[in-house]
């Protein structure tokens, strides 16, 4: 896995006019002081940067834990997801 910690950017704007990304910082409380200097009319988060290596991890255990390649074929998994919800308590 790379290392991205410590690594912060923050995102500037909303998805319907626009957004940006600033960074990176190597200290999340940078972050959040610079953009309450800069962008304090805007809405902005400060959120962690995550390395190319990392997301592929994460989306590959995602697929194992979720049985997603299953529902992308079409068939899914009943049983599987009644398990998942009922194991974070999901309530109709």
């Amino acid at each position: 896995m790379a290392e991205t910690k410590g690594q912060y950017a923050i995102a500037v704007g909303d998805p319907w006019s626009g957004m940006q990304l600033v960074g990176p910082f190597d200290d999340a409380n940078d972050a959040n002081d610079f953009a309450q200097q800069h962008y304090q009319d805007d809405t902005w988060w400060v959120m962690d940067l995550q390395s190319p290596e990392d997301a592929e991890e994460e989306e590959k255990t995602a697929r194992e834990d979720y049985e997603i390649e299953d529902l992308l074929k079409g068939e899914p998994d009943k049983d599987g997801f009644q398990k998942h919800w009922d194991e974070i308590g999901g309530d109709w």
